[in-house]
């Protein structure tokens, strides 16, 4: 069944302010910048990806809410992937991670255990030419992948959406054809995008949510949502509107029935850059409420339904502050 929706008008709802609940340093870590978003499972533990200007392929964290920094994930530990670049990661079921990479020599997704030990690394074989951005590890050992066309071939435009389901030995099992799925013309992000044959994609994010579905963002305003079941179904297909102009989303979580939408619109002139997280019903992007970010703190982390995680700094030191409406 296919559910759309948008879900509220521009400048419609009150924003709301967040307050801080609790501030945990992170032990032995002095400020840094992270690269990509933060993720988190559902345990509350972050992976971060630390800029390391000395690293060439910088690894990924693993925070507990306590502030300990648990495992290092990094790519480099395997030989073979010193010289790669890693697009996406997703943190697993038995508490590892997996990440996407990129060659020499192709396509590859990097399996580590829960302790951060390398554990095998799977090509994936596509057939075409393709852009990959998104990475979901799915239940069972199969992976989701999506990202753009690079080169045209037999049923495909340069720019088009791809989105597969991938088995653990690296073949396609589905290739989906999403209903009115993004055009490469619908540049409504970055505007340093020029670049990307498809920037709703590119800076698009997908995860897997509680109910077991793949929840699939394109970054375009409205933000459109496919929700696609691990076997490769359209589950159903919403939007939902940014609640500030010229805003677009950049990052989203779901928890406990519920979605939290970062909604992001950089300066331009006097204007300062602005920053609100909508929050909606996950099952079919009916509002609940809006949250202005937080002065002065880092990037969002997590989202629990009620609480929102950030990262910041305090004290010379990096540092997670938790907060609730």
């Amino acid at each position: 069944m296919t559910v759309v929706a948008f879900c509220c008008g521009l400048s419609a709802q009150t924003e709301l302010q967040l307050r801080e609940d609790h501030i945990t340093p992170i032990v032995g870590m002095r400020p840094t910048p992270t690269l990509d978003s933060v993720k988190c499972n559902a345990d509350g533990d972050l992976f971060v990806r630390f800029f390391h200007i000395a690293l060439l392929v910088e690894p990924i964290t693993k925070i507990k809410l306590s502030g300990a920094t648990d495992v290092l994930f990094s790519i480099g530990s395997d030989p073979e992937n010193r010289n790669a670049s890693m697009v996406d990661f997703s943190p697993t079921e038995a508490g590892g991670l997996d990440a996407l990479i990129l060659g020499p020599p192709g396509v590859k997704i990097v399996r580590f255990s829960k302790d951060g030990r390398f554990d095998s690394s799977i090509p994936v074989d596509l057939g075409f030419a393709a852009d990959l951005t998104q990475l979901v590890s799915l239940p069972g050992g199969n992976f989701f992948l999506s990202g753009t066309v690079t080169t045209k071939s037999e049923g495909r435009e340069s720019g088009d959406p791809v989105n597969l389901i991938v088995d653990a030995q690296g073949r396609v099992l589905r290739d989906l054809r999403l209903p009115k799925d993004v055009r490469p013309d619908q540049k409504a992000n970055a505007k340093d995008a020029h670049d990307e044959a498809n920037p709703a994609v590119a800076h698009g994010r997908a995860l897997l949510g509680e109910d077991g579905n793949i929840y699939i963002m394109r970054s375009v305003s409205p933000a459109l949502f496919f929700v696609v079941s691990p076997a490769g179904t359209l589950v159903r297909k919403f939007g939902i509107s940014a609640p500030i102009p010229k805003s677009v989303p950049r990052m989203f979580a779901v928890a406990k029935g519920r979605m939290a939408v970062e909604f992001y619109r950089g300066a331009e002139g006097k204007q300062p850059q602005k920053i609100v997280y909508r929050v909606v019903n996950a099952g079919d992007g009916r509002y609940v409420a809006d949250y202005s970010t937080l002065p002065g703190r880092g990037g969002w982390a997590c989202f629990s339904g009620d609480d929102f995680t950030f990262l910041g700094a305090e004290n010379e030191q990096e540092v997670i502050v938790t907060t609730s409406p």
